[in-house]
């Protein structure tokens, strides 16, 4: 059986192998902000290579997959309340897209397997990315379920995980984020 061509089979046969965030704007009609918001979200994916210039590598194949979904169901591409805003506050609650809690829940879970039920506020730094005192911070503004031992907060990491991954969360942000991501692309996969 021969597979039906895409509408978007153009950009296949026009563009390279991998493109930057510059093209996949162009591509999609979309603002520089909303490509932005494809790729830090996980929308569309992609490496980042950590460069201050042409900082994302897109494949072209997950840009044709992207415009395909989004044909089907255009809420699914929808920024997050408050990404256009110029002046945000710093303490705006971040809105996750559907497809980023995913992914942080999978990553998180696939870090935490190695780690005991309960964390102590050092380990939750360690996975997070955070200061240890950003960890106790939370502790002593509830935002974090603990218990306090001999001056040592013990976290149990169900409720990092909750807390981390829930949209009202005003700590997360994306250098935490991709930190998150590289810590599970680092462990070694087992079958």
């Amino acid at each position: 059986m021969k597979k039906q061509s895409s509408k978007y089979q153009w950009i296949l046969d026009t563009y390279p192998e991998t493109i930057t965030k510059e093209q996949l704007y162009r591509l999609c009609h979309v603002s520089k902000k909303t490509a932005q918001h494809y790729l830090v979200n996980g929308i569309i994916p992609c490496v980042n290579t950590g460069k201050k210039t042409r900082q994302y590598t897109i494949r072209t194949v997950d840009v044709v997959k992207f415009l395909e979904l989004r044909d089907r169901d255009p809420d699914i591409c929808l920024a997050p309340i408050g990404w256009y805003r110029q002046n945000a506050t710093v303490y705006r609650p971040r809105i996750h897209s559907p497809a980023m809690q995913q992914k942080l829940k999978a990553a998180l879970e696939s870090i935490l397997q190695n780690y005991p039920d309960v964390l102590t506020s050092d380990q939750a730094a360690e996975i997070t990315g955070y200061h240890h005192e950003t960890i106790v911070r939370w502790c002593g503004k509830k935002k974090l379920e603990f218990f306090c031992i001999r001056r040592s907060y013990l976290i149990p990491k169900v409720s990092l995980m909750e807390y981390l991954t829930e949209n009202r969360c005003h700590a997360i942000n994306d250098t935490a984020k991709e930190h998150i991501l590289t810590l599970v692309s680092s462990i070694p996969q087992t079958k």
